[in-house]
């Protein structure tokens, strides 16, 4: 995919852009919620899409971020199996000088991936609204993913995400050579069943995405840089550890 775009538990704990990077805890409220476990999905851009509808009413000026999707695939990872760049990233000619967000990013090698482990699915923006001439901002979204923990890549359990999200993805308005673009807002999710070991699962998954790419709106050059998301999940049935 390309991005397109026309404007049992591990206590494992680390710091990263101000998250602290952990096994979450069991539901105090649910007494079937027992099974906690952290992980991280990394998505290259080569597998995170943007599409922004088209729209063709004549005579109407409509706010097009609504209905913008962005689609999303990577392999998911233990905690204790990703390191990041401690320094920082400087910027360089490879991304023209621009800051990743988060201005961090993972130190990642494809080779240490199970291909049975890995997150897929969507968000399309519910609500949002413009900001000036050229800032376009996202108030809301509804996400469905796909959450595959082994079993062949069969054992998946389901999240929907439908919540407000604040955030404007194209903000032109700060120096990302000096200051990193900003990251998104962190969200819940709620599992709402799955398949095959995860029949009858339900439970919760927070994520917070806490590596980014450059600014596409910046030299108009196509953004670079890996995406690193932790998800926090919390579940009635066991949770296996990840690679």
């Amino acid at each position: 995919m390309k991005f397109i775009i026309t404007a049992a538990t591990i206590f494992f704990s680390a710091t990263i852009g101000g998250v602290v990077a952990q096994a979450p805890e069991p539901a105090p409220n649910d007494a079937d919620l027992i099974y906690s476990r952290g992980y991280y999905t990394i998505i290259s851009q080569d597998d995170f899409t943007t599409i922004i509808p088209t729209i063709g009413t004549p005579g109407f000026v409509l706010n097009d971020i609504i209905g913008t999707q962005q689609f999303q695939a990577g392999p998911i990872l233990a905690l204790e199996s990703v390191k990041f760049d401690d320094e920082g990233i400087t910027p360089d000619d490879d991304n023209n000088d621009q800051l990743y967000a988060g201005n961090t990013q993972p130190l990642f090698s494809p080779e240490s991936v199970d291909p049975t482990f890995f997150m897929d699915g969507g968000c399309t923006a519910t609500d949002g609204n413009r900001i000036g001439n050229d800032i376009q901002q996202i108030l809301a979204h509804s996400c469905v993913f796909n959450l595959c923990l082994g079993g062949g890549g069969f054992n998946c359990l389901a999240l929907y995400c439908g919540t407000s999200f604040i955030f404007a993805p194209l903000d032109n308005n700060q120096n990302t050579k000096k200051t990193p673009p900003s990251l998104p807002p962190a969200y819940p999710c709620t599992i709402f069943g799955g398949t095959n070991a995860f029949q009858g699962a339900r439970g919760t998954v927070d994520i917070f995405t806490i590596t980014g790419s450059t600014n596409p709106a910046k030299l108009n050059t196509p953004p670079q840089g890996l995406i690193t998301q932790l998800l926090n999940v919390i579940s009635n049935v066991p949770l296996p550890p990840a690679p």
